[in-house]
C-alpha cells in the first residue's frame, strides 16, 4: 500500500469495486473527526517541527490507521518523526 499526501488515498483490494468514492482502484479516506483530533494530537507532540503541515499529520494518522508504510513524497520528515514510514522518491 502506498500514500499519496494531499489525497489522502490508499490501495485496498477487499472494498468492492462499484463504490463511488472509487477511482482507478483506490478509496478516498475521509478526514474524520476522530482522525482530525489524533492530528492535532501530533501537532502538539511534533510542535518542534513546524514544517510538517497540517495534511501530512491527517496523512500519517491515515497511514498508521491502514497500516500503510510507503509513501510516494519527497517530504524527508516523514521519516525523520520515528514512524517507521519509508519513502519512496
Amino acid at each position: 500500500m502506498f500514500l499519496f499526501p494531499g489525497f489522502l488515498v490508499s490501495s485496498r483490494k477487499d472494498t468492492p469495486p462499484n463504490l463511488s468514492n472509487t477511482t482507478f482502484g483506490y478509496i478516498s479516506e475521509r478526514v474524520t473527526p476522530e482522525r482530525f483530533e489524533k492530528a492535532k494530537g501530533l501537532r502538539l507532540k511534533y510542535q518542534d517541527k513546524p514544517m510538517i503541515s497540517f495534511t501530512d499529520l491527517t496523512s500519517m494518522v491515515i497511514m498508521k490507521e491502514l497500516d500503510i508504510k510507503n509513501i510516494i513524497t519527497g517530504d524527508e520528515h516523514f521519516e525523520h518523526i520515528g514512524m517507521n514510514f519509508s519513502l519512496i522518491p
